[in-house]
């Protein structure tokens, strides 16, 4: 569960910062990229319980840079293979 927003009185409305506003969403999103096959159960598991903790947007936006950084290595490797393994994927597909 993530924590309240502290607020952020703007005139006679109160609002969070956006510093915790990018925090917050990052702490969503992040577990949500994890869940995409380049990851294991493990690492899953290891990485959000880093996440969910986390305040600094940078460290969180190192940790977005890297995450898909993996899922687009992951996606080259995964289509390399595919096109190895069926160089041809339609009868009569020369391209």
């Amino acid at each position: 569960m993530l924590p309240t927003l502290p607020p952020v009185v703007l005139g006679q409305k109160t609002l969070p910062s956006l510093t915790t506003v990018v925090v917050a969403t990052q702490r969503i999103e992040l577990p949500r990229l994890l869940e995409h096959p380049a990851f294991t159960d493990e690492q899953r598991h290891t990485a959000t319980a880093r996440i969910l903790p986390e305040t600094d947007p940078a460290r969180l936006g190192r940790w977005l840079t890297n995450i898909m950084q993996r899922v687009a290595e992951w996606e080259e490797r995964t289509l390399t293979e595919e096109a190895r393994q069926h160089p041809h994927p339609y009868p009569g597909d020369e391209c």
